[in-house]
């Protein structure tokens, strides 16, 4: 961890703010003086409300995240998409430098996000502070989603259910139940990018079809197929390109909402498979660990949740939830797998059963 000569200070004094004028203002402290900086350095802990940052010249940190296209939306902010195929907005001046398919992101931004940035590379860099708050660039309109039709989903769908998954776990299940369970999820086979590769339809409330995930599975066990590259790619990429597709995800499964609890993993197949062997509950997939917010979870936030976490995750989405919960969300995180030593890191609940 740098040593830094300025740091924030860690009594409990505040002063006023120079940006929303509340007396909420944590000041930069000279370690080597003791003495407050001069001038408006420091920062608002109304992060929500205000979030005014200036830091004085010293070493900042930066994390390297590696996108798919990175695009400049407008003079203030870059339109970025991640490797999950994730749409964040990146103000500019938070941005240091693209190296390649990767861009080297402030802490600070990263800290108030949903960009996963837990293994990426990080470098400290000596600059000039003062970059504006997140607050400073023009907030960007989302898009209105776009659908795909019935029609073109039936014909990029035309196999049926008949993936390599489906193979897989036709070899664990009955064949009645897998398809069963594919088709309630609207889920099934695709050969757009590669053969016998699985398509997960993302069905909103109104069951507009918002998305396409499609992943490749060996059809042996059941894992995704990573080399020599991530198998993973979306519908709109293929059929919904030229209309300028706009990708607006919702959980997997949430057109089966219903008046009982949900239970939430973090993928699409894990969410299959458990509604195959648990009916108590309505499985939904976020799709990837930074999903787990607000705007993903609004839609149920009548229902109770919990939420299932791959191993090793439960201290992150218990962050999340923490922040949920007092904005009226009946959710908590199970730790169920955190005791399971036959699961090593990263595995879920359905790997648990599949064993």
């Amino acid at each position: 961890m740098p040593n830094f000569r300025y740091i924030l200070d860690r009594s409990s004094k505040k002063y006023v703010c120079p940006s929303c004028n509340k007396k909420r203002f944590v000041r930069y402290v000279d370690r080597e003086t003791g003495n407050y900086l001069d001038g408006d350095y420091g920062r608002c802990d109304r992060s929500d409300n205000c979030g005014y940052f200036k830091s004085p010249k010293q070493d900042e940190i930066y994390f390297g995240i590696k996108f798919l296209s990175l695009v400049d939306y407008n003079s203030k902010a870059y339109r970025l998409t991640d490797a999950n195929c994730n749409i964040h907005f990146v103000p500019k001046s938070m941005a240091l430098e693209t190296e390649g398919r990767e861009v080297w992101i402030n802490e600070y931004f990263l800290k108030n996000s949903d960009l996963d940035y837990s293994a990426a590379q990080s470098k400290a860099v000596n600059k000039e502070g003062g970059f504006v708050s997140l607050t400073d660039f023009e907030p960007i309109p989302e898009p209105e989603p776009s659908f795909h039709q019935n029609g073109e989903i039936d014909k990029a769908m035309e196999a049926g259910t008949d993936c390599n998954l489906a193979k897989y776990l036709k070899t664990k299940f009955s064949p009645e139940l897998v398809d069963k369970a594919l088709e309630k999820y609207r889920s099934g086979a695709t050969n757009l990018f590669w053969d016998n590769s699985t398509c997960f339809l993302q069905l909103d409330r109104e069951r507009n079809i918002r998305a396409g995930k499609v992943m490749l599975y060996s059809k042996d066990n059941g894992r995704r197929v990573k080399e020599p590259y991530p198998h993973i790619n979306w519908l709109h990429n293929k059929i919904g390109k030229e209309s300028g597709f706009n990708l607006n995800q919702c959980l997997f499964g949430l057109h089966l909402i219903e008046n009982k609890p949900v239970a939430i993993v973090e993928s699409e197949k894990t969410a299959i498979v458990m509604s195959i062997l648990s009916n108590k509950t309505t499985w939904m997939a976020c799709g990837s660990k930074t999903a787990i917010n607000e705007k993903m979870l609004e839609p149920l936030k009548d229902n109770a949740i919990i939420l299932f976490p791959d191993k090793g995750s439960a201290g992150e989405w218990q962050q999340r939830v923490d922040k949920l919960i007092p904005k009226g969300f009946n959710i908590q995180v199970s730790r169920f797998l955190e005791n399971k030593v036959e699961l090593e890191d990263g595995k879920d609940i359905a790997d648990l059963y599949l064993m």
